[in-house]
């Protein structure tokens, strides 16, 4: 996906009232519970698309997340597949995911023709004499509904503290996440993604959001150290489905109060949220970038990554070539996130906060990373690692 894919998302995104999404569902898809109940809609966040949670009315009310898709990937059906598939493939590992709905005609997703900010004259408007009278242009969006997953997000919180046993439960969750994805192949995974991480390069094309020439530093410090230190070794990296943003918004903890508050008993992991970025990449991509994200904010970011992946390992392991790359990888996600971030916000000023939700720390960990240096990085990364078993470099998937 191109710079000005980037910017088509945006500039698509759906714009629909919970009353008109609501009663589109009612009409396309039939809910155990009954019909929603609209007074119950709240919006989540979301990046590209629009996002919703909704009850419904009847006995034995159920939950729902409702998800209306921007009109890039509404156009792109195979990678629709690819998402419910992956959902489907990882529930019947055990891996707790939001479960698809069916429409009553048996599809995956609805599709519903929504209103641009362009109009649309035509002459067959105009009466005699008169001038047409301007419409607002349609887009179709595919609209798919999906069961409601209870928890809290991971995000770092009093109730939720980043501690490094749960740092650890979190990367081998990622692991498992891995090790059920090895089996799983789908077309729609394979696309050109700005947010594979094999692709990092091409935030330089966005790196006109960044004013800072600090900043602007700092990411081209991350691509060439990515371009020399993974992209030169990629035949040696194994290639395969991954969800590709398991960051601590997209992983569920247990909402509930007996465990958490110390070292001893963290938060159990119960489930895996958001497949808008499934891409076929490297597979080390899965736990690099999910421990970018987990290192946001930590005064050691160095020691958080770490044990992110030893819990992986743990689970999943790593060859010695993928192990080495993982401390550059880790530092490419943080500069796609941060310049992405930023051009999202220059894009879409209206959801400004939440798409630089993690652009502060994101710059500052990068920061934290980058003078730290890749060699001390590797080095507690694979001091941690080695303690549990790896496989040989000789063992991989083909690209």
């Amino acid at each position: 996906m191109s710079a000005d894919d980037e910017a088509r998302r945006k500039r698509e995104r759906p714009r629909i009232s919970p009353e008109t999404l609501v009663a589109h569902i009612d009409e396309h898809f039939a809910l155990d519970g009954g019909a929603l109940d609209v007074g119950s809609v709240v919006e989540q966040n979301s990046y590209d698309d629009r996002n919703f949670y909704a009850t419904t009315t009847g006995p034995g009310a159920a939950a729902y997340a409702l998800k209306v898709h921007n009109g890039v990937e509404s156009e792109i059906p195979a990678f629709l597949e690819c998402q419910c598939a992956m959902m489907r493939h990882l529930l019947a590992k055990g891996v707790n995911t939001p479960r698809p709905v069916r429409t009553r005609d048996g599809k995956d997703w609805s599709v519903i023709e929504l209103p641009t900010s362009a109009m649309n004259t035509s002459s067959d408007d105009a009466g005699d004499g008169g001038e047409a009278t301007p419409k607002p242009k349609t887009r179709a969006h595919a609209v798919r509904v999906m069961t409601w997953l209870p928890g809290i997000i991971a995000e770092r919180s009093d109730a939720v503290p980043h501690l490094p046993a749960f740092l650890f439960r979190v990367g081998a969750f990622v692991g498992t996440v891995s090790a059920a994805l090895t089996d799983f192949y789908h077309p729609g995974a394979r696309r050109d993604h700005l947010w594979d991480n094999v692709n990092a390069l091409h935030v330089r094309g966005l790196l006109r959001a960044v004013d800072d020439e600090g900043k602007r530093a700092l990411v081209e410090r991350a691509l060439e150290d990515f371009e020399e230190k993974a992209l030169r070794r990629r035949d040696a990296f194994r290639v395969g489905v991954a969800h590709n943003d398991a960051n601590d918004n997209n992983i569920l903890v247990a909402d509930d109060d007996g465990g958490g508050a110390d070292d001893a008993s963290p938060r159990p992991v119960v489930g895996l949220l958001d497949f808008g970025d499934v891409v076929e990449t490297w597979v080390v991509n899965e736990i690099a970038i999910s421990a970018a994200y987990f290192a946001l904010g930590k005064d050691d970011p160095i020691a958080a990554v770490a044990e992110m992946v030893r819990g992986y390992v743990s689970v999943f392991p790593l060859t010695d070539v993928e192990l080495a790359a993982t401390p550059t990888l880790v530092r490419a996600r943080l500069a796609c996130s941060c310049v992405c971030g930023a051009y999202s916000a220059m894009e879409d000023p209206g959801n400004a906060a939440y798409l630089l939700l993690h652009a502060g720390p994101g710059w500052e960990t990068l920061m934290k990373l980058t003078d730290a240096g890749d060699d001390a990085l590797l080095r507690a990364v694979d001091a941690a690692a080695r303690r549990d078993t790896r496989v040989p470099s000789s063992i991989r998937r083909d690209e």
